[in-house]
């Protein structure tokens, strides 16, 4: 009787073992994809950022002065 306690202690052992080696798995993992995820929004957005300041700059040649709207 104790031999199969043993034997259920164990089990649970490495399951738990398993578990933890696919969540520090997922902790490693799963930044990195967010990261490059940022990266690529950052890029979109400095270049969008980009393309406002040059329109703002080209009306300006064109009329003097900046708008006012926003």
């Amino acid at each position: 009787m104790q031999d199969q306690n043993y034997e259920r202690k164990i089990s649970l052992l490495d399951w738990g073992i398993i578990i933890s080696s696919m969540l520090l798995l997922l902790v490693v993992y799963i930044p990195q994809s967010i990261w490059q995820e940022e990266a690529k929004f950052k890029k979109e957005g400095r270049k969008r950022m980009s393309d406002i300041a040059n329109a703002e700059d080209f009306f300006f040649e064109m009329t003097g002065q900046y708008t006012l709207d926003g």
